[in-house]
C-alpha cells in the first residue's frame, strides 16, 4: 500500500500559568486550526488534538505523542510554538482558553482561525485559511488571502484583504481602515471613521446609522 496507512489520534491538554506580567499570546508554526476564546480566568487552558499518519498505527501514534507546543515565556509575551517530529504527517487543531485581557499575536497564519471575547488581535503576514474574529474589546489588525473573513464587534478595525472569498465586517465601534483587492466585501454598523480603498472588489455598505 502507498503512503502512510497506519493512523493515530491523540489530544494532549496543557495548563499555562498567565501572571499578570503577561500581556499578549503570540502563536509560532500556525497548526491547521486555532480557536481563542477569553473567559474570566487566571491561566491558560490549551488543547492540542493531533491527527497523524505513518507507515503503520504504532509508528502513527508515536509522532501523534512526540507532537507538542512549545511555552516561551518572555517579558510580556507568551510565545506558544508548534513542535513536530521529523517522521510521519501530522495535522493540529488548537484550542485555547485564555484571560479576556490578553492579546493575540498570529506572524505566519496558515488554516482556519476562531477568536473572541479577547483583548486585540494582530495578524501579520499572510493570512490564509476562514477567518472568524468576534467580541473584541480594542483593536484588530488582520492581513487576509484567499479566503472568507467574518469580523464583528470590535473596538477598530485595520483590514487587508487580496481576493478573499467573502468578507463581512459588522459592528467596529471605533475607526476602520480597509484595503481591498478582490471579493464581495459587505460592511454594516461602522461608528468611527471609515477609510476604504477598494480595487476590484464589490463593496456593499449597510446599516451605517445604527450606532
Amino acid at each position: 500500500m502507498r503512503g502512510n496507512p497506519g493512523r493515530a489520534e491523540v489530544t494532549h491538554n496543557q495548563t499555562i500559568a498567565a501572571p499578570a506580567s503577561v500581556r499578549e499570546v503570540r502563536i509560532e508554526k500556525f497548526p491547521s486550526a486555532v480557536v481563542v476564546l477569553g473567559e474570566d480566568r487566571d491561566d491558560i487552558s490549551l488543547e492540542l488534538k493531533v491527527t497523524s499518519r505513518a507507515y503503520d498505527d504504532a509508528e502513527a501514534k508515536k509522532t501523534a505523542d512526540q507532537t507538542k507546543v512549545l511555552v516561551d515565556a518572555a517579558g510580556e509575551m507568551l510565545r506558544l510554538t508548534l513542535d513536530y517530529p521529523a517522521g510521519g504527517q501530522q495535522t493540529a487543531a488548537l484550542t485555547l482558553k485564555i484571560p479576556k485581557r490578553l492579546s493575540l499575536r498570529l506572524d505566519d497564519k496558515g488554516g482556519r482561525l476562531t477568536v473572541t471575547h479577547i483583548a486585540a488581535v494582530s495578524i501579520n503576514g499572510v493570512g490564509r485559511g476562514e477567518t472568524v474574529i468576534s467580541s473584541i474589546a480594542g483593536q484588530v489588525q488582520a492581513n487576509q488571502r484567499g479566503s472568507s473573513i467574518t469580523i464583528a464587534d470590535v473596538g477598530s478595525l485595520r483590514l487587508t484583504t487580496v481576493n478573499a472569498g467573502e468578507v463581512k465586517v459588522s459592528g467596529v465601534r471605533g475607526d476602520a481602515t480597509l484595503n481591498f483587492t478582490g471579493g464581495e466585501i459587505r460592511l454594516e454598523k461602522l461608528a468611527g471613521t471609515v477609510e476604504v480603498d477598494s480595487r476590484s472588489a464589490e463593496v456593499r455598505f449597510e446599516q451605517m446609522d445604527d450606532l
